[in-house]
């Protein structure tokens, strides 16, 4: 059984990670991506005054923001759980009003009360490779159609209405396919994880939130 010294509780929303250190009792806000992700590790490990080993991190089963998040502390060997939402709810009540920082808090302290016998979440091997592959990709276009948008933006300040309309075309077309296929790949991550269900939730169902 490890020994967790802190508790880091994350509240996810689609731009931003909500971070609340449990005993520190410190708060901050990330970007919800990968340089995100390293801040906020980095940030954990300085202002909790842990080593990484010593801390447990804890956030809400949200389905692709969640998984996204997963894989990469995956990746940096991290330990961490993914709890669903209504546990959270049953254990500590419900609060009226949504507040991202309250949430991370109690995102923390549930963890914090459960740190000497909770267990770890792990992702199967080939759920995990599956998914890696996927946000892959989504970021990949995610990247591409930002870069169109700005083509664009650039075009409407050189251009009049009218003027040289393929250039405005051609790209509005591949925001729309890109935008399109953005919209599939997510759809194949929700699909693998409920396709997948019974086996990316075994480890919660270790956890005891499952009878």
């Amino acid at each position: 059984m490890k020994n967790f010294k802190e508790t880091l509780g994350i509240d996810l929303s689609k731009v931003t990670l909500d971070a609340y250190l449990h005993s520190r009792k410190a708060y901050q806000q990330f970007e919800n991506n990968e340089e995100g992700f390293k801040a906020m590790l980095t940030w954990a490990r300085i202002e909790g005054k842990v080593k990484s080993a010593e801390l447990l991190i804890c956030f809400e089963h949200t389905g692709l923001y969640g998984m996204k998040l997963a894989t990469f502390l995956e990746k940096k060997k991290r330990s961490y759980c993914m709890v669903p939402s209504i546990e959270i709810k049953r254990s500590l009540g419900m609060v009226r009003g949504k507040d991202d920082r309250v949430d991370a808090m109690r995102i923390a302290q549930y963890a914090h009360l459960r740190r000497e016998s909770i267990k770890e979440t792990r992702l199967p091997s080939k759920l995990l490779q599956k998914m890696k592959q996927l946000i892959a990709l989504r970021e990949k276009m995610v990247v591409q159609r930002a870069g169109y948008y700005t083509q664009l933006g650039e075009l409407k300040r050189v251009y009049k209405k009218g003027e040289n309309p393929p250039l405005f075309t051609i790209q509005e077309k591949l925001v729309a396919e890109l935008t399109k296929a953005i919209a599939i790949v997510e759809n194949e991550i929700i699909d693998l994880i409920n396709g997948d269900a019974e086996v990316v939730f075994k480890s919660l169902k270790a956890l005891g939130y499952y009878d």
